[in-house]
């Protein structure tokens, strides 16, 4: 019954905020890019968070230690990919868009 209980408070918790921080919204930019306002490492951790998640870095590990040095390179796609995105985020923040197909789009039409 606890995790029930647990669950819905935490549930009810996220809505509340939700609702909350939905308010601040004016326009669709806020939303998908958070208003283009977001500090550098903010943006760092968030790549982090979602290209290195806990599965790469537990399995990483389990690697690592089983295999050695060599299993490391089971993350660097992820470090190229961050590498690559901090060269090209400025050109593409100026290019004012939101997704990769809407970039494509209007470099190289429909």
């Amino acid at each position: 019954m606890a995790y029930i209980i647990t669950i819905l408070l935490y549930l009810l918790f996220l809505f509340v905020f939700g609702l909350r921080y939905a308010k601040r919204l004016k326009k669709k930019e806020d939303f998908l890019v958070a208003g283009r306002s977001l500090t550098a490492p903010v943006l760092v951790g968030t790549l982090l968070a979602t290209w290195i998640g806990s599965g790469d870095i537990f399995s990483v590990s389990d690697l690592s230690y089983n295999h050695g040095y060599s299993a490391l390179i089971g993350s660097a796609g992820g470090w190229i990919g961050i590498i690559i995105v901090f060269f090209i985020a400025g050109r593409v923040r100026r290019f004012g868009q939101f997704t990769v197909p809407d970039i494509l789009e209007a470099r190289y039409n429909k």
